[in-house]
């Protein structure tokens, strides 16, 4: 007759924090005397996740007499999260969360402000910065970055869910995401790593995927000045703007001058969550 199992009534026992969660389920089955085909019976009978929480580990124990009882884990991964729960802006954060806000280098052309000039002549140029008749110098400045990567896990990978990570590179959240705005999140790519946490000579125990996303952020803006007389209402983070100059006679001088700023959108947008199907 076929191996059989059913679920004790001590199954089910959970522990959960913060910051991780745990879960046990304790299965019986009897009608075989082979190792592999309780085994198997059991990794049949058990979901790959329960509650939100991977499966980790399954362990048989014989009871002779061809009845057998097993002992499946579930456990959040590294830390934090379980495997579909994105955190919240005050959600201690595990190890599934790493980040760099090492400034960046951006050239600009316009200045915040004019603070002082000295000299004879001295040409309005409406905060443009280094000008000549034919040349905006600009400068270079460190500018506010955050770069940060999130990892979080299933149960099994497609080609088309592959296909999906490459469609979100290089675009923008259309809608909130992981606690920022419309236009605020870049996605820079995603990898993924099979992760087998179970008996290694037991291919099927524990298999997950654990996929990591790296992440860009830019913060979007309102009242945004390019000179006293040319003002934006608002900016999204990675849309982009850019002065035309025209060249002007100021103080006998002929200088590059700002003229008019152009908003520009260079990323396309998507909704995260639906695509990523996470956060």
């Amino acid at each position: 007759m076929a191996f059989t199992c059913w679920e004790t009534p001590k199954s089910r026992a959970q522990s959960k924090d913060s910051k991780k969660g745990r879960c046990t389920l304790l299965l019986a089955g009897q009608r075989t005397f082979s190792e592999s085909e309780a085994y198997n019976g059991f990794i049949a009978a058990s979901p790959l996740s329960f509650d939100g929480l991977p499966r980790e580990l399954i362990k048989t124990d014989p009871q002779g007499g061809g009845f057998w009882l097993a002992t499946i884990e579930y456990g959040t991964p590294d830390a934090g999260q379980s495997s579909s729960s994105p955190p919240s802006a005050d959600t201690p954060l595990g190890g599934e969360f790493s980040f760099d806000t090492a400034g960046g280098t951006l050239h600009i052309t316009q200045s915040l402000e004019t603070i002082d000039a000295v000299g004879v002549n001295i040409p309005e140029t409406k905060r443009a910065i280094g000008v000549s008749k034919d040349h905006v110098d600009g400068c270079d400045v460190t500018a506010p970055k955050l770069e940060f990567s999130i990892s979080w896990y299933r149960p099994t990978l497609t080609l088309r869910y592959i296909k999906q990570l490459k469609d979100c590179t290089g675009k923008v959240n259309s809608e909130s995401f992981l606690e920022f705005d419309p236009g605020e999140l870049l996605f820079l790519g995603g990898t993924g790593a099979h992760k087998s946490q179970g008996d290694p000579s037991q291919p099927l125990v524990g298999e997950m995927w654990k996929i990591t996303g790296k992440f860009a952020a830019a913060e979007n803006e309102t009242q945004v000045d390019i000179t006293p007389d040319i003002t934006f209402a608002s900016k999204d983070g990675w849309d982009y703007v850019w002065v035309g100059y025209n060249q002007k006679a100021v103080v006998n001088n002929l200088l590059l001058v700002p003229d008019f700023a152009k908003i520009e959108r260079v990323y396309k947008r998507l909704a995260f969550k639906d695509f990523l199907e996470f956060g």
